[in-house]
């Protein structure tokens, strides 16, 4: 399994945050050595204390996702045990990038024909 560790600057409700990531620390051939979550994986790395601080997201390529990092825990043997969770926008930027939906609701600019009760219809005086 390959391991690439990242310090990502962009906000966590960007889409697409490639352009937001500096490298730190990569890993190929890692083998787990117990069940490990595709969701929320733990991993133990043996990494400089400085890499391991300077990152804050991941991205394994086994599981095709990017990961952001939640917890991190030095252990004895210089081993340090990080916790990741899935970045579900990143990982998936490019199929969402690819939907086609419809905006129900606009400042400006609104469809009369989607059935909206803050929209109104028509209001006229009616003089008696």
């Amino acid at each position: 399994m390959d391991i690439a560790l990242y310090n990502c600057t962009a906000p966590v409700n960007m889409l697409d945050k490639s352009g937001f990531l500096t490298g730190t620390a990569s890993y190929t051939g890692a083998v787990a050595r117990q069940n490990v979550s595709m969701v929320r994986p733990v991993l133990k790395l043996e990494e400089s204390c400085a890499n391991i601080a300077a990152s804050n997201y991941a991205y394994i390529s086994d599981f095709g996702r990017y990961y952001q990092i939640v917890d991190k825990r030095a252990d004895e043997n210089g081993l340090f045990t990080i916790t990741l969770e899935v970045d579900v926008l990143m990982s998936y930027s490019s199929d969402i990038k690819q939907l086609r939906g419809i905006v129900s609701r606009q400042k400006h600019n609104y469809d009369m024909y989607l059935n909206d009760s803050k929209i109104p219809v028509g209001a006229r005086k009616v003089m008696a």
